[in-house]
């Protein structure tokens, strides 16, 4: 189980870090999501486990098709040892690949399931999409 703390929407880190501190005692994970370079290092100042990059800006509530561009721009700044998981805009299997290589551990996969006519086979191509060649 965890909980997500988006830094956007937190400005103060003090709160961030006690927030993160009681989760981690009642046994959470935590997810620190970052949109910026400057939310990234923030996190990764913070010991993050798991960062989530979120593709999209929550407080400009961009609800467009979205892009897995700012994964591939943040993710070679993430240590490997920390767990990377790209975050909204994944509408298409290409876009996880994409997520993939740029070295996402995981990805949040959610309107392309929403939206979908018929979610299995929806699953079943972004399920297999890491196996695919990036377009």
């Amino acid at each position: 189980t965890a909980v997500q703390l988006t830094l956007s929407m937190i400005e103060d880190m003090n709160v961030v870090a006690s927030l993160k501190y009681r989760a981690e005692q009642l046994g959470l994970e935590v997810v620190l999501a970052v949109h910026t370079p400057e939310e990234l290092s923030r996190a990764l100042a913070m010991q993050a486990v798991i960062i989530g990059i979120n593709n999209r800006s929550i407080q400009h509530l961009e609800m467009d098709g979205g892009t897995v561009s700012l994964t591939e721009k943040l993710a070679s700044m993430v240590p490997s040892n920390v767990l990377l998981l790209s975050e909204s805009g994944l509408t298409l299997p290409n876009d996880v690949a994409r997520a993939w290589v740029a070295g996402a551990d995981a990805v949040l996969v959610g309107s392309a399931f929403a939206k979908s006519a018929d979610v299995r086979l929806t699953l079943k191509d972004f399920l297999s999409a890491h196996l695919a060649p990036v377009v």
